[in-house]
């Protein structure tokens, strides 16, 4: 069992199972997309603004060649963003929101 303290929490995680990845962060960070190409990042520093997810080069896409190739030749392009909210909204659906409207705002 694992413990993290807190000032004003005790949080105890006991592990159910072991192997190998499990939940959703290691499904996203492995099936959903793939990284960014640097050039990405590139591209959306020189857009108005700011964008946690450029900023922490955390992005993650499906035709990047793509995407990179429509920005860099600003070309019209569409943005599919998988956002269907399973619940209650969460700092993942801001991170995804926050992008779309990023995009948008830039033009995209």
């Amino acid at each position: 069992m694992k413990t993290l303290r807190t000032d004003r929490y005790d949080i105890s995680i006991e592990e159910k199972a072991q192997g190998g990845a499990g939940g959703y962060e290691s499904k996203y960070l492995t099936h959903e997309g793939n990284p960014a190409y640097s050039e990405l990042y590139d591209l959306v520093a020189k857009m108005k603004g700011r964008l946690l997810p450029a900023e922490s080069r955390i992005f993650r896409q499906r035709n990047g060649e793509e995407l990179v190739k429509a920005l860099r030749e600003d070309k019209s392009l569409g943005i599919a963003s998988g956002f269907k909210p399973s619940g209650a909204y969460h700092f993942g659906h801001k991170l995804t929101a926050s992008t779309v409207a990023f995009l948008q705002k830039n033009g995209v």
